[in-house]
């Protein structure tokens, strides 16, 4: 692979865009988004060196027991993955998304929005890269039971 060019010579005016938009190749090499980051996030290897999973439903009716193919059922995994999507896709949350350590959540190549309840929750984890996604018009799920991992499923408590 050939060495990364500065953000200026590719012209994003991010370097983080930058880092990535210079491979030509990028696609194929998806994972090295990984070593883009910066300031607080530049260690986090999100999903590097994982299986890629693809993203092909936008349906999110059980957070108990999430469907193969959702993002939901990515998420809850607790091997490291590259979670991409197939294509342009809107996803409408009834529960809070609880992620686990060493993943990756990659926008590059479609159009992804994440709204509705509850939304996106980081907590007591690490190594979690979020990129080219976007998440707007969350409101609170209430309590609620979602899944935290293939094996556990937790009541989530809405805020206050």
């Amino acid at each position: 692979m050939p060495p990364r060019q500065s953000s200026l010579s590719c012209q994003t005016g991010n370097p983080i865009n930058g880092c990535w938009r210079c491979d030509t190749n990028w696609e194929a090499n998806s994972q090295c988004l990984a070593d883009c980051g910066i300031g607080i996030g530049a260690r986090a290897l999100g999903g590097k060196g994982g299986q890629i999973y693809m993203v092909m439903d936008s349906l999110d009716n059980d957070a108990v027991n999430p469907t193969l193919g959702t993002l939901w059922f990515a998420v809850i995994q607790e091997e490291p993955l590259w979670i991409i999507c197939f294509e342009n896709i809107l996803i409408k949350l009834k529960q809070g998304l609880i992620f686990n350590i060493f993943e990756t959540l990659d926008g590059r190549g479609a159009t992804v929005h994440i709204v509705g309840s509850g939304c996106i929750t980081l907590q007591y984890i690490s190594n979690v890269i979020i990129h080219n996604i976007y998440v707007h018009h969350c409101i609170p799920s209430g309590d609620t039971n979602v899944k935290s991992s293939p094996m556990h499923f937790q009541l989530l408590l809405s805020s206050l």
